[in-house]
C-alpha cells in the first residue's frame, strides 16, 4: 500500500487508484457523480458540486465508469465486495441504465438492490416520480459466493432509507446505507475504499465498525466537512449502529 490508510487523500480518484496495489482492498462503497449535465427539475434546480462540473458527454462518462470499475476490480481482493450506487436516468427522452456500462466491466453482478429514498425531486408528471436509486453488489468473477447472515439477508433487496441531509454535500450517503453494505460479513479490521469520498460517510461508518478506510476527494470544502465529521464521531463513543458482528 503506497498511500496512508485511515486518511482521505486530496487527489483525483484515478490517480489515487494507480497507487493502490493489486488485491489490496476488502470493500468498496461508493457513488460517482451521475453526469446530470448540470440540469435538474421539479423542486431541485441542479446538482451543484463544489468544484466538479457534472457535464461530460454520456459516451465519455460511460467509458470513464467502465475504467473505474475495472480499476476497482484490480485492487479488490478475490473475495472482496463492491457496492456501487447509481440511478436510472433519462436524457433527451432516452432511458439510461447503469447496467449498460457495468456489464461491460470485468466485474460480476451479485445483486441489484433498490434504494427507496421515499422522496422525489419531481413535481410534474412526465413519468411516475422517481423515488429510487440502485446499489449494485459487484464481485470479481473468481469470488466464492459465501452465505451472509440471515439477519442481514432479511433486510431484503429494497432498502427504505431517507437521504442524508444538512451536512454540506448535495448527494451525501445515509450512514445506514453504508452500514447495510458493510454488514454482510465481519468487516472488523478490513479495508474499505471510497474513491468519491465526498463528505466522508463511508469513512465515518467504517471507523465505528472497527474498519480501516481510504478515500479520495478533490474539494477542500468536502474534505473539511469529512474531517470534522470524523473528529466529531471520535468523541461520541456511545453511538450504536444496527450491526452486531457474528
Amino acid at each position: 500500500m503506497n498511500l496512508q490508510i485511515n486518511k482521505i487523500h486530496k487527489m483525483d480518484c484515478f490517480e489515487g487508484l494507480k497507487q493502490l496495489e493489486n488485491e489490496s482492498v476488502d470493500f468498496v462503497v461508493t457513488s460517482p457523480p451521475y453526469n446530470k449535465q448540470m440540469v435538474g427539475g421539479g423542486i431541485v434546480k441542479k446538482i451543484d458540486y463544489d468544484i466538479y462540473k457534472d457535464d461530460i458527454s454520456e459516451e465519455e462518462y460511460q467509458v470513464q465508469q467502465i475504467n473505474l470499475l475495472n480499476e476497482l476490480s484490480r485492487i479488490l481482493k478475490p473475495g472482496g465486495h463492491i457496492f456501487y450506487n447509481h440511478k436510472n436516468r433519462y436524457s433527451e427522452g432516452k432511458f439510461i441504465s447503469p447496467l449498460y456500462w457495468i456489464k461491460e466491466s470485468k466485474l460480476n453482478i451479485r445483486q441489484e438492490i433498490i434504494w427507496n429514498r421515499k422522496i422525489s425531486a419531481n413535481l410534474r408528471g412526465w413519468r411516475f416520480w422517481n423515488c429510487d436509486e440502485r446499489i449494485y453488489w459487484l464481485q470479481r468473477p473468481d469470488a466464492e459466493a459465501k452465505e451472509i447472515p440471515s439477519e442481514v439477508a432479511s433486510k431484503s433487496s429494497i432498502w427504505s432509507i431517507m437521504p442524508q441531509r444538512g451536512n454540506g454535500h448535495p448527494c451525501a450517503f445515509p450512514e445506514e446505507l453504508v452500514e447495510n453494505c458493510l454488514s454482510i460479513e465481519n468487516a472488523k479490521g478490513k479495508l474499505v475504499l471510497d474513491p468519491y469520498m465526498g463528505s466522508g460517510t463511508t469513512a465515518v461508518v467504517a471507523k465505528y465498525l472497527g474498519m480501516n478506510f481510504i478515500g479520495f476527494e478533490l474539494s477542500d470544502t468536502y474534505l473539511e466537512i469529512a474531517e470534522e465529521r470524523l473528529g466529531l464521531e471520535q468523541r461520541r463513543p456511545d453511538k450504536q449502529f444496527q450491526t452486531e458482528f457474528f
